[in-house]
């Protein structure tokens, strides 16, 4: 299951999350699989108000007062997520490159 299933899942279970961050999702290592996890702030329905969440993963309109969202505002820090995990990937081969270029002598 990936983190976009597990975002259906919850959607088709009639609740929104409201505190999507990469600390959501943790990997089984037995079924091979992602695993949603941290449904303090969810709300049930299309639309809901917002009990906590984490700002840098937020969506704009669940950090305006009242706090409220629906869907989208899962699906825009899912995005953030997906982002994060991009750039941390994106850092990881650029350090790799850097590494061996720097045994060259070339800056």
């Amino acid at each position: 299951m990936s983190r976009l299933q597990c975002l259906q899942a919850v959607r088709d279970a009639g609740l929104l999350v409201f505190d999507l961050k990469p600390n959501s999702f943790v990997w089984d290592t037995a079924a091979h699989r992602v695993l949603m996890v941290d449904f303090n702030s969810c709300t049930e329905g299309p639309q809901g108000r917002c009990l906590a969440t984490t700002r840098p993963w937020s969506a704009p309109e669940v950090l305006q007062t009242p706090w409220t969202g629906d869907v989208r505002s899962d699906v825009y820090s899912l995005g953030r997520v997906f982002m994060q995990m991009a750039v941390r990937w994106f850092a990881r081969k650029l350090r790799v490159v850097f590494r061996v270029s720097d045994h060259s002598g070339v800056c």
